[in-house]
């Protein structure tokens, strides 16, 4: 009797064990998004994306009086990963002269991304402006969608130091964010 529950027992243990392998490889393929959508990449920034993180490029192309810009300087940048998707972000600061020619620049500015999102084929999602008392432009943030990664780009007068505000220079500082899945 042992002689035949030794060999009916072993070919049904291997059977399961084939089986349970096969199913925790099926689970694990199917976390990690395998295998990934035809005709995409995964975790490829947008062309929105690489179009808005070269922002000197973008200002000159939107500043209405390029000889309100001061200075411009590059804040930083960073990605990561997050096992599904990746984050993409990139900073930059410009340095404009007067108050008018600063709310003219946010204003040239949310123009010229508008005009490359529809350029890239992102679509805007939704888009947030904030003004002065005055009424110009402060700050306005646009969220958007392209393909498989989401995001935003946010432009804002920040508060300049006591040096920049007797000159009557203001601050502002440009940032887009994407997360791809």
């Amino acid at each position: 009797m042992s002689e035949i529950r030794r060999t009916w027992c072993r070919p049904i243990l291997i059977s399961l064990l084939v089986v349970g392998a096969a199913f925790v490889l099926a689970v694990w393929l199917l976390a990690r998004d395998w295998p990934p959508d035809p005709g995409t990449e995964p975790h490829v920034p947008s062309a929105f994306y690489t179009a808005c993180k070269d922002w000197p490029a973008t200002a000159g192309r939107a500043a209405p009086d390029p000889a309100a810009i001061v200075d411009s300087t590059f804040i930083g940048a960073g990605s990561g990963e997050g096992g599904r998707s990746i984050q993409h972000r990139h900073e930059h600061c410009f340095y404009l002269r007067g108050r008018e020619a600063t709310a003219r620049f946010v204003e040239a500015l949310r123009a010229e991304l508008r005009r490359l999102a529809r350029e890239t084929g992102a679509e805007v999602t939704g888009e947030d402006a904030a003004a002065f008392t005055d009424g110009l432009l402060r700050s306005f943030t646009l969220r958007f969608r392209v393909g498989r990664g989401n995001g935003e780009v946010r432009v804002r007068v920040v508060k300049s130091d006591d040096a920049q505000r007797l000159e009557r220079i203001y601050k502002v500082q440009a940032e887009v964010g994407e997360e791809v899945r």
